[in-house]
């Protein structure tokens, strides 16, 4: 079985939102042996958002069922679509999923030649739109799913109707497709979010 790693590596390099804390790894050698305590945010590199991130009493992220971030998906290549407003639109989502229930956006996103506050975004149109379809889960490479200055409402609408998040996933490598997702996040224990290991395994379904 081939296996796609997508997750972006935690280290002190790792960029992170701005106004969030940075990654930081603090070795510790003592009596032979060594650990390292490591200081970051739940929504550091490769992470899911719970529905606790933006709904008042929504579900923590060790509460998430995991089938919904789990599952077939299918990848597709927004790469070079020159939206100048710098939004991903309904009608930049493909009609024809052959049941994914996961949507993966590769918009081709580097921070290296971008920045963490420019990368493309979905609108709020769309936002309700990929909810009425029924997908369960949508997973961006950009470092946040909305705008810089959205007001959380993409989140609150994807959220808020049990479709969960992952953002800052590294798809450079990976062709647009249909794939099969494995994302597992730490189990924080009323937390908003969490770094996730986020693997794809290629399909042999035709799109």
């Amino acid at each position: 079985m081939d296996y796609i790693d997508i997750t972006i590596p935690l280290s002190e390099k790792t960029p992170v939102f701005p106004g969030d804390p940075e990654v930081r790894f603090n070795p510790l050698v003592r009596d032979g042996f060594r650990l390292t305590s490591i200081e970051l945010s739940s929504h550091s590199g490769t992470h899911v958002d719970a529905p606790l991130h933006y709904i008042e009493g929504g579900l923590s992220v060790d509460r998430i069922p995991l089938g919904r971030i789990n599952g077939e998906s299918i990848v597709v290549d927004l790469r070079g679509t020159g939206h100048s407003s710098g939004f991903i639109t309904r009608g930049d989502i493909p009609e024809k999923t052959n049941g994914a229930k996961i949507l993966i956006l590769n918009t081709g996103f580097s921070p290296e030649s971008s920045g963490m506050d420019r990368y493309m975004s979905i609108n709020i149109e769309c936002a309700g739109y990929l909810a009425d379809c029924g997908y369960t889960c949508v997973v961006t490479d950009a470092p946040s799913i909305e705008s810089f200055d959205g007001d959380g409402t993409v989140h609150r609408i994807l959220l808020g109707r049990d479709v969960y998040i992952i953002e800052m996933a590294d798809l450079s490598h990976v062709s647009p497709g249909r794939y099969h997702l494995y994302a597992m996040p730490l189990k924080l224990e009323g937390c908003d979010g969490s770094p996730v290991r986020a693997v794809l395994v290629p399909c042999s379904k035709e799109v």
